[in-house]
């Protein structure tokens, strides 16, 4: 389950952070902007997106990578980095460009059936 006060983006930042994504250069600063979203409407607009990112941070949090199980089906935590790298990078390009997010998507389709 998302949890909001877990993630957050500072709206100015978007452009100057999604341009250090496209060129591999981001730090742990940069991720910590991640943990301000001001406004309802983001978090429930890519509430879907969130949550995928917020399960890739649960699961280093918790330690569930390869490097420490060795259980087979586990992320490394190269891997692991380069699904948060790609995830946020889609989430930054959806709100630049004010596309919707897959609730969105899922919720238009659902009016068709």
């Amino acid at each position: 389950m998302f949890r909001p006060d877990r993630l957050k983006l500072h709206i100015p930042d978007f452009r100057a952070f999604n341009q250090r994504m496209k060129t591999d250069k981001f730090s742990t600063e940069d991720l910590s902007k991640i943990a301000e979203i001001k406004g309802a409407s983001y978090i429930s607009r890519y509430s879907i997106e969130l949550d995928k990112i917020s399960n890739h941070l649960t699961d280093l949090e918790r330690g569930h990578i390869y490097e420490l199980t060795k259980a087979p089906g586990t992320p490394s935590c190269a891997t692991l980095a380069q699904h948060l790298k790609e995830d946020i990078a889609a989430l930054l390009d959806l709100i630049e460009n004010d596309k919707p997010g897959v609730a969105k998507k899922v919720a238009e389709a659902s009016k068709n059936i």
